[in-house]
């Protein structure tokens, strides 16, 4: 997540931190889903998009919330 942190700096989110998010978007720690929803929140980008979409069905109740928050 530090990786992400510092890739967030750069605007437009580059296509690093866009896959690192995807693959971050199925870990088995809510905790960092729902980091990555708050990261998605940030960037306007399609893939974002999705990758909230797909969250806003997940399995957590925080996750979802979370995703749902971020759109």
């Amino acid at each position: 997540m530090q990786r992400l942190g510092t890739a967030l700096t750069e605007y437009p989110a580059t296509d690093e931190v866009l896959a690192a998010l995807d693959e971050w978007a199925d870990s088995d720690d809510p905790e960092i889903r729902i980091a990555v929803c708050e990261a998605c929140a940030e960037i306007e980008d399609s893939k974002s998009e999705d990758i909230l979409q797909l969250l806003k069905i997940d399995r957590n109740d925080r996750v979802m919330r979370a995703a749902t928050d971020a759109m």
